[in-house]
């Protein structure tokens, strides 16, 4: 394994976000790239993904019908597959920290029977088969996704994980695996030769 800091050109590269980051970006455009998933090559028709689908953003009468649906801004169209996949606010706590899509949440569970309650079967199998959209978009929205997220994502899309994909990896382990396989980009090299050092508060002041 690959430890925790890296050495480049004399130049010492801890575990620091602004290259997480990046390394985290490219790990998920090389993902988009390889993965089998015909919906990401079709052709429509598209739907209208809300993107911030939270129950704040729902307006219902005092009868419990929604009446609107607020907050569009992040909004954007996207295959039926995406778009009808289950809203944030129905996926797990602590998601993060496993890469096991295989169960669904008690809620996730609830909107599947609803849909299917009201034969709509396609709908239900968008939410059996979502996870990897949400953690994807997720990741994309706030430029973060954890190790376990990434390899989740990577089995999502049909991508084949392998040995050089660790069952278990340390976010430090992981950069360094990625800083060897992303070596020849160029904007991965900006960073490893000009890192970001911690910033310096004026004398007087203190962190709180």
């Amino acid at each position: 394994m690959i430890g925790p800091i890296i050495q480049r050109e004399g130049t010492k590269v801890g575990p620091d976000e602004e290259v997480y980051t990046y390394l985290v970006l490219l790990e998920l455009r090389d993902i988009v790239k390889n993965a089998v998933s015909e919906e990401l090559d079709g052709e429509g028709p598209f739907y209208v993904r809300h993107a911030d689908d939270h129950w704040e953003h729902c307006l219902a009468g005092e009868d419990g019908e929604v009446k609107g649906v607020i907050d569009w801004e992040w909004a954007y169209t996207t295959s039926k597959e995406e778009a009808f996949s289950a809203p944030d606010t129905l996926l797990p706590p602590g998601l993060a920290k496993t890469d096991d899509d295989s169960t669904l949440s008690h809620r996730e569970e609830a909107l599947v029977a609803a849909y299917g309650s009201l034969g709509r079967p396609d709908l239900a199998d968008c939410i059996k088969g979502g996870r990897r959209y949400s953690r994807l978009m997720s990741s994309l929205r706030h430029n973060w996704a954890s190790v376990e997220d990434l390899r989740a994502i990577r089995k999502g899309f049909g991508i084949e994980v392998g040995q050089k994909y660790p069952m278990r990896e340390s976010k430090e382990d992981w950069m360094g695996r990625m800083t060897l396989k992303y070596k020849d980009d160029e904007g991965l090299k900006c960073f490893l030769d000009n890192p970001v050092s911690e910033p310096q508060l004026p004398e007087g002041y203190r962190e709180v």
